[in-house]
């Protein structure tokens, strides 16, 4: 199991912030960078980190987890 989880301020700035970190985590946890899975998952993270910026006006900040077992791979504000 791996799992990385880290803070990000509710801003528009956040979004592409998440993303490169996303695409650092994914690394250590062996995906390679022009697989499909790699892409969807740098997707996913913007979009709910978009969605945390938007709708999430009373919190500063967010969670940012992405935890991979052998046949998953979560990602979740």
């Amino acid at each position: 199991m791996r799992k990385h989880v880290w803070t990000v301020p509710l801003v528009p700035g956040s979004v592409r912030a998440a993303r490169e970190r996303s695409e650092r985590s994914l690394v250590p946890f062996g995906l390679e960078s022009s697989s499909a899975l790699f892409g969807a998952v740098l997707l996913v993270v913007s979009e709910l980190v978009t969605n945390a910026v938007r709708h999430a006006q009373h919190s500063p900040d967010a969670e940012v987890t992405l935890h991979m077992t052998e046949h998953l791979l979560v990602a979740s504000p």
